[in-house]
């Protein structure tokens, strides 16, 4: 069974306190006893979720009922099982076609259960909207009769049963979209439901709750069940209210399947896996849920089924969880609403030290996991993804060689890829905006990136309005705090903005990327090295082009111009500029003598040279801190501090503190900020 790291306490706490039972098969305090909220957790993409889910789903397999359902997969992520319900047909939705799977699936027979679970009430209503006929008011009687007659057979009778059945099946496949031959799924789904629907005492307890529904004003359930599938057909608001129903009955049944006795004895609740329930139809269906747990405890009636959603979105100030269980501030309200019933918490990223555990192999040495955490920023899937390629090269002749992981070459699934494509591949499943976010990325804001989009991709035949790929970063979640002082850039997520990057610098063309960054630095003189040209967005991209002589040039002419404070922020931007291809020759202006020179002196000039070329250096992606860069970036802060007259001086002293210390603590540019204080 595949290990998770650094999710203990979600594992390991809050779902066996939900459903009673650890893992090992041991019981465990429920922590709520008569009714439990729904938990969703959430984050972007690659933070864990899905594997989550599906270590859940591997731990309690054959120890309580269980159901796994992917949301966003056509085939809720059953291979063989045709797609859901996608036309708006009469007899079927993805809500009734996500029932039937979730009825079969929690009707499997697990070991330590007398009997499996039946949903009477459930199958009666999803089984009425898929046999219901168009019909006439005048044969309204007849059609009730029909209905009577489904649902009336007794147990014993094969020929009727089979007919009804084969009917049946026709009709769910239909609106499963099952090719022929019929899956078995299908087949077992309807016979299960035979089974159940046949016994007397279930029909009679099953037609006694619909009974007590509101559908209709009046009538006995089969009133109910009928008028219930003449709503769905309605679609709308009807259709709604009918699907409403059907997941009450879904709880109902599940309350009276656990019923005194499974109370008493404390048996394990069944477990509900959504994954990708930001989807249309996990966003319904939750809602669904959530309205039915609410009328539930409205009517003082328990629930027992445990409901965990995952969703790919922002998780905002939602409580972290990960290694640990946050303090469960959730309780019920003595009126609540239905979103009250829904308990959100962040899928928190994973820690160095929950890194440093996915590599035994390197237990001595912690600074590839630091380099990892900073490089993923917690990412699951991005840091597992760092360790694979660790462990890889480790097996290789040249062993670990710490900025070579991103291109690391291994063999999955039939292919070979690097590390940083294969993860590009998996975290922007979009082909196309991952075409054009690979050129968008070196902007350092939304006006930047809408002037490349004129140009880049070369050749773009099918061009991406700039509009749509930001729609696309926020409808994936891909965002981190802006850069210090700046407004953005436009990828603000640093892992993925730093594999966008670099998958365009290993590209081999370094013509592309002399004229993208040309491009973008034009964008901020437009009218060529004039007095606009001091921007440190210009310096940034001159500097990507490997032009450094220009950028010394100018932060020595900016020098004596600026205040202390502005200039150290604009070298802390310009140095977190991408390192260029290895055979890049970037546009670089012609070699005039330094202004600044002629104020402060040469050795001024020297200095900052020293500065920016080894800040630049250690502040590349995959760079580790290196003790004499560090040291020789301290000293030029400190020539600096020397040169200017309090209180600029007192500000680069203060960089001189505390830039040290950050790069040491793994912290690189845009990132080493001057404290508020000394500016």
């Amino acid at each position: 069974m595949e290990t998770i790291h650094g999710r203990n306490g979600l594992i390991d706490e809050l779902v066996p306190g939900l459903v009673g039972l650890r893992f090992d098969g041991r019981r465990a305090e429920f922590t709520y006893l008569r009714r439990a909220p729904y938990i969703e957790i959430a984050g972007e993409r690659g933070a864990g979720k899905t594997a989550v889910l599906k270590r859940l789903e591997a731990g309690y397999s054959q120890r309580l009922p269980l159901v796994y359902a992917d949301l966003g997969k056509p085939d809720f992520g059953r291979p063989g099982l045709g797609a859901y319900t996608v036309d708006r047909v009469p007899n079927a939705s993805p809500v009734t076609d996500l029932l039937y799977l979730l009825a079969h699936e929690l009707g499997v027979k697990v070991k330590g259960f007398s009997k499996p679970m039946e949903f009477p009430r459930l199958l009666h209503g999803l089984l009425a909207i898929t046999a219901w006929e168009t019909t006439s008011p005048a044969e309204l009687a007849a059609a009730r009769a029909r209905l009577h007659g489904m649902v009336s057979l007794p147990k014993k009778v094969p020929d009727p049963a089979a007919k009804l059945l084969a009917k049946v099946v026709g009709s769910v496949t239909a609106g499963l979209g099952v090719p022929a031959p019929l899956d078995d799924v299908v087949k077992a789904l309807v016979e299960i439901a035979g089974e159940a629907l046949f016994a007397r005492g279930v029909r009679r307890d099953a037609l006694g709750w619909w009974d007590q529904q509101t559908v209709r004003a009046g009538g006995d359930g089969l009133d109910q069940l009928c008028t219930l599938a003449m709503n769905f057909r309605a679609r709308g608001s009807d259709r709604t209210k009918a699907q409403q129903h059907l997941a009450a009955a879904l709880l109902e049944d599940a309350a009276a399947y656990y019923g005194w006795w499974r109370n008493q004895n404390r048996d394990p609740r069944p477990l509900m896996l959504l994954d990708n329930a930001h989807t249309e139809l996990g966003e319904g269906f939750l809602d669904l849920l959530l309205h039915a747990q609410n009328a539930a405890a409205k009517n003082d009636r328990p629930a027992r089924i445990v409901v965990l959603a995952a969703s790919l979105q922002d998780a905002g100030d939602r409580p972290d969880i990960g290694s640990a269980l946050p303090l469960l501030t959730w309780r019920e309200r003595p009126d609540p609403a239905s979103r009250d019933w829904l308990f959100r918490l962040k899928l928190a990223r994973l820690t160095v030290n929950d890194i440093q555990a996915m590599l035994p192999e390197f237990q001595r040495d912690d600074g590839l996991a630091k380099l990892i955490e900073r490089v993923s920023g917690g990412n699951a899937r991005i840091a597992d993804a760092f360790v694979r390629a660790a462990a890889h090269a480790s097996s290789t002749d040249g062993g670990v060689k710490l900025e070579g992981l991103l291109d690391d070459v291994s063999l999955r699934d039939g292919r070979s890829a690097t590390t940083g494509a294969r993860l590009l591949e998996q975290l922007l499943p979009d082909s196309r905006a991952l075409r054009h976010l690979i050129f968008y990325a070196p902007a350092l804001d939304e006006p930047a990136a809408e002037h490349l989009s004129g140009r880049f991709p070369p050749d773009d035949g099918d061009g991406l309005p700039i509009a749509k790929a930001k729609k696309y970063l926020r409808a994936t979640f891909w965002s981190d705090p802006r850069w210090p002082g700046l407004n953005g850039p436009f990828v603000r997520h640093r892992a993925l903005r730093t594999l966008l990057i670099h998958e365009l610098r290993t590209r081999k063309d370094e013509e592309t990327w002399t004229a993208l960054h040309d491009e973008l630095r034009s964008f901020y003189a437009p009218q060529g090295f004039d007095k606009s040209a001091s921007k440190a967005e210009y310096l940034h991209h001159t500097l990507a082009l490997g032009d450094s002589a220009t950028v010394i040039r100018t932060l020595h002419q900016l020098f004596d111009q600026l205040d202390a404070a502005s200039w150290l922020k604009a070298v802390n931007l310009i140095c977190a500029a991408p390192q260029p291809p290895a055979g890049a020759t970037g546009r670089s202006e012609p070699d005039e003598p330094c202004l600044g020179c002629l104020g402060t002196g040469e050795d001024v000039h020297h200095v900052i040279e020293v500065l920016v070329r080894e800040l630049w250096r250690q502040s590349a992606p995959l760079s580790v801190p290196d003790e004499e860069r560090i040291g020789r970036i301290e000293l030029q802060l400190l020539l600096l501090a020397g040169r200017r007259k309090s209180p600029a001086q007192a500000v680069f002293d203060a960089a001189r503190r505390t830039w040290p210390e950050r790069l040491r603590n793994w912290n690189q540019a845009p990132y080493l900020t001057i404290p508020a204080g000394d500016e």
